[in-house]
């Protein structure tokens, strides 16, 4: 198998590939580096509780979670605009739904790391409160926070 790999770098085809992969983990490490880690604004929070209700309740309705409930009180007070009360009387985010898509694989693995390492979670969901409500779900929402460095590195490789 390393002879083939060997023979392979020495073609014009493998030569590429490396420096696809080369260039693929420099720029996602890269941007993973200069990441919040978090979701860093009330927006992205939005689209990490439809990610998170997705995953885990099958609708995009925001409210799952001790964040999503307090979002939605903030949503009924009018102090948060990023949240619209839908016919059926729930509350969901007015953005589009693909990065809410694209993220419920970073919560279903955030959810199993979560399981898998349990001092882990307890340590990440110490902080400050998010919305007034204390932190949970960090793990998720680091791998959440991480779509935006694997997508910029997807497309500098296709580039």
């Amino acid at each position: 198998m390393a002879a083939a790999r060997s023979r392979c770098r020495g073609t014009v085809e493998g030569r590429c590939q490396m420096t696809g992969r080369r260039l693929f983990v420099g720029v996602f490490s890269l941007c993973a580096l200069f990441s919040f880690g978090t979701t860093e604004n009330p927006d992205a929070e939005v689209s990490f509780q439809t990610a998170v209700s997705l995953a885990r309740r099958g609708s995009m309705a925001i409210g799952g979670t001790k964040a999503g409930r307090a979002m939605v009180r903030a949503a009924e007070t009018g102090s948060l605009g990023s949240l619209v009360n839908g016919k059926d009387g729930r509350w969901y985010g007015w953005f589009p739904p693909g990065h809410a898509v694209l993220g419920v694989p970073a919560v279903w693995a955030g959810d199993l790391v979560d399981r898998l390492v349990p001092s882990l979670e307890a340590a990440l969901n110490r902080g400050e409160p998010h919305f007034g409500v204390p932190r949970e779900d960090q793990t998720a929402r680091f791998l959440f926070a991480l779509l935006p460095a694997l997508a910029t590195a997807a497309c500098a490789v296709l580039l």
